[in-house]
This record gives structure tokens, C-alpha cells and sequence, in this order.
């Protein structure tokens, strides 16, 4: 494999932000030889100790944009920021990993996607949930016919995202440029649902939200009710989402249920395990995908893999996974925009 920049079997990456997750984006692009990091940036310029040997340190954005070998620009920075910086990095001329929510709006979202067309640049949005090891196991094993026909179809699910950002009354610091729960967590749970329903067929039932009124953001707890098509039935299937920063707990679980046959699958994203329930109660371990290593890690492991897949098998093509994105985002405001109104 060559070294030099440019070469088609090597990605040169930069890094905009170094926060919690940036440091996971650091330690799994150094997994894979296939990438090659090359600067990483933050305002805090205490931060450029997290840079690895080689990799240079920029604390202004634009010095980073500026070099030349770098191709693609990984943006890990507060929520608020990503659609501004996203579209100097497209402006630049570089490729674009985004954390989301990418956007604040549909029609920034709109307008992110004319950009990078216009520029003639490849957005990959960073939807690190569903490429998660335990995620893409589930899909592949409900995919084969035997086991499909089995179960039957998926006729509910419910999903439980809990993080404990809020302690002694207090937000955390690492969390406050996470916007609220539902923002930060219900595009997650929206994205783990893209592999087992259509979400272009998700209807919005109903959100309810608790406030919090001595932190902000003020909003540490909602619940959405969604129905979604089975076969011709448009809302024949229910499920909820429940996100949560009260609970003192680091969970996140997707229970899929099979009513026709009496099945659950429960995959358990914080411990990375997939369990099967029957009819009777009985349970089965499927497989444990943690590989001894922690969630987040295992995250963006599987999200660089399907990021390089993507990039190799459209090598013509600048669309990556803009479907993805159209549909949790949209589900992800119109969702918000019901607790505002309330």
C-alpha cells in the first residue's frame, strides 16, 4: 500500500472537534491502514495534546481546510455548529464526515445536500448507532428467509435511550452542546429503526416532553408514539421512544416485537448483546458483539468500515447515505416541533 497523497487506497482525514467524541473518531481511524490522520483541530488549544504523534494541531478550523493533502473533514464539534462548519468544509472543496444532527432544519439539511452537489463533494452522515456491530448483526440475521419467515413481520418496537447527563440536578459538562434528549438521542434510535421498518412510512403519534427548568437545555426527557406501515396497513404497527437524561443510568436498548409469532428480539446496544425471547419466556443469547471492547468504540469502528465500503463501491457517485438522513431528520423535527407547539 502506497503513502503518497493521493493514492486511491488511502483516505487523508481531518478532525474538527475533540471532544468525547472526537477522541473515539481519533481512536478508531488509527484501526484501520486504510485511513490516514492527518490534522485535527479545537478552540481549546489545551486540547492538542490528544493529537497523535505526527498529526498536526490547529485550534482555527480554516488553517485546517487549508491543507491540502487532507481530503475528507470529520466534524465532531457541539450540534449547534455542524451546518455552519459542514458548509465551510464543503465550500473548501473537501469531503465531509458529519455528526448529527447535521442540521437545525430541514431546509438547512436542503441546503447542506445543494452545496455538496454543487461542489461536487460526498456528504456521510455519522449515524454511529446503526452501524453499531450488535445493529448490523440484528439486520443480517432477521434478513435470512428461514428466520424472516420464522417471526414474521415486525409489528412493534420500543426503544429506550437513557443517559445520565443529569446528576444531583446538575447538567453535565460534556453535555452541554447536546441541545436536548430527543435531539441528541431520538435521531439514534431513528437510525438503529432504518434496518427493521420503513421510515418514509412512520407516522408521528404522539410527543410528550418533561421540562427542567434549572438547567438547559430544559427538555431531559420525551417520549414519541409511531406508527408505521405493515404491508398495505399504514399504521398497523406501534412503537415508542423513550430518550432520558434523568435516569442516573448509561442505557440504550431496541426491543423488536414479532406479534404474529409471539417473538421479541432485544438488542442491548449498552452491552452490545442480542437476545431472543419466545412465546413461553424462555430466552436465548444470539451473540455478544462487544468483542471486549466499550459501545462507543465498537461505534465508529463499524462506522469507518461502512464508510470506506460506501466510498469504494460508488466511486462514482457522491450520494452516501442522504436517504438515511432525509428521513431521521425529518422525523427527528416534525417530533420536536410537536413539544414546542406543546
Amino acid at each position: 500500500m502506497t503513502e503518497s497523497a493521493g493514492s486511491p487506497e488511502i483516505i487523508y482525514l481531518g478532525i474538527i472537534g475533540l471532544g468525547h467524541i472526537g477522541k473515539y473518531h481519533i481512536r478508531a481511524v488509527e484501526s484501520y491502514p486504510e485511513f490516514r490522520l492527518i490534522a485535527v483541530c479545537d478552540r481549546h488549544r489545551e486540547f492538542s495534546s490528544l493529537a497523535p504523534e505526527g498529526v498536526s494541531f490547529y485550534s482555527d478550523y480554516s488553517d485546517l481546510l487549508a491543507d491540502p493533502v487532507i481530503q475528507t473533514v470529520i466534524i465532531a464539534t457541539p450540534n449547534q455548529t455542524h451546518y455552519r462548519i459542514a458548509m465551510d468544509v464543503l465550500k473548501a472543496g473537501k469531503d465531509l464526515i458529519l455528526e448529527k444532527p447535521a442540521a437545525e432544519s430541514m431546509g438547512e439539511l436542503e441546503k447542506l445536500e445543494q452545496t455538496a452537489r454543487q461542489m461536487k463533494r460526498s456528504v456521510y452522515y455519522a449515524f454511529h448507532a446503526a452501524t453499531a456491530f450488535d445493529v448490523v448483526w440484528t439486520a443480517a440475521y432477521l434478513s435470512n428467509d428461514e428466520i424472516r419467515s420464522e417471526l414474521g413481520p415486525v409489528t412493534g418496537f420500543s426503544c429506550r435511550f437513557y443517559d445520565p447527563y443529569i446528576l444531583y440536578g446538575e447538567l453535565q459538562s460534556h453535555a452541554r452542546g447536546l441541545q436536548n434528549c430527543w435531539l441528541d438521542s431520538g435521531i439514534n434510535a431513528l437510525s438503529v429503526l432504518h434496518h427493521f421498518i420503513g421510515l418514509d412510512r412512520v407516522h408521528i403519534e404522539n410527543v410528550s416532553a418533561a421540562m427542567n427548568r434549572s438547567v438547559t437545555p430544559s427538555f431531559t426527557q420525551c417520549l414519541a408514539e409511531l406508527s408505521f406501515a405493515i404491508g398495505s396497513d399504514d399504521r398497523a404497527g406501534f412503537g415508542v421512544i423513550d430518550t432520558n437524561w434523568t435516569t442516573g443510568k448509561n442505557h440504550k436498548s431496541t426491543r423488536l416485537i414479532f406479534g404474529k409469532s409471539g417473538n421479541v428480539i432485544e438488542i442491548n446496544h449498552s452491552e452490545q448483546m442480542v437476545k431472543r425471547w419466545f412465546p413461553d419466556g424462555s430466552m436465548e443469547l444470539l451473540t455478544d458483539q462487544s468483542g471486549g471492547n466499550e459501545r462507543l468504540f465498537n461505534h465508529y469502528i463499524g462506522l469507518f468500515k461502512d464508510y470506506f465500503e460506501i466510498k469504494q463501491s460508488k466511486r462514482e457517485s457522491l450520494n452516501m447515505n442522504s436517504e438515511l438522513a432525509f428521513h431521521t431528520h425529518d422525523l427527528l423535527f416534525r417530533a420536536h416541533e410537536r413539544v414546542n407547539r406543546g
